[in-house]
């Protein structure tokens, strides 16, 4: 079941399991049915809420999420609470204790709001700007990483790599 519900608030939510010794991939069936689990649920509840996206990066383990929500969340992770239940409902008893700890399923690696309209007054005018969710996936962003950390582990660059380094640098101490 798809939702078209489109809601005012939304927050890019990146998660990793509290035992990172397990791998993500051993729940990605049962995330998926917690999101439509999730999003069913949500209709009925007081603050509609539903997970418009969900990606697993396979490289890093993390589950990235978009949640939106009709009302603001100033804690948006509690958002997920009935999400992470069903997961944890359905996982076993067995891998539940091994992924769980100190009290956690999972763990929050990042949480980014995302504004979908945003009215400015410049100049006595108005401009209306649309920020959208971030433009690249987590195996993008990992990918890049890694060819980064490459380009400076190297230990004999050559004219074109030093050229990169510098650049580099030079952008990130801007």
């Amino acid at each position: 079941m798809e939702l078209r519900l489109e809601l005012p608030y939304k927050y890019y939510i990146i998660l990793s399991l509290a035992n990172k010794e397990i791998k993500i991939s051993r729940i990605e069936r049962n995330i998926s049915d917690a999101i439509e689990k999730y999003n069913s649920y949500s209709l009925k509840s007081e603050n509609k809420k539903k997970i418009s996206h969900s990606e697993i990066d396979y490289n890093t383990d993390l589950l990235s999420i978009t949640l939106e929500s009709e009302k603001s969340l100033p804690i948006p992770v509690r958002g997920l609470r009935y999400f992470t239940q069903v997961i944890m409902d359905n996982v076993g008893d067995e891998l539940r204790n091994e992924i769980v700890r100190k009290k956690s399923f999972f763990r929050v690696v990042d949480i980014k709001e995302i504004t979908n309209l945003k009215l400015e007054k410049i100049e006595e005018t108005e401009k209306v700007e649309e920020t959208q969710e971030p433009s690249f996936t987590l195996n993008q962003i990992s990918e890049s990483l890694q060819r980064l950390i490459a380009l400076f582990l190297n230990t004999t660059p050559n004219e074109e790599d030093r050229e990169k380094r510098e650049k580099i640098l030079e952008i990130l101490n801007k």
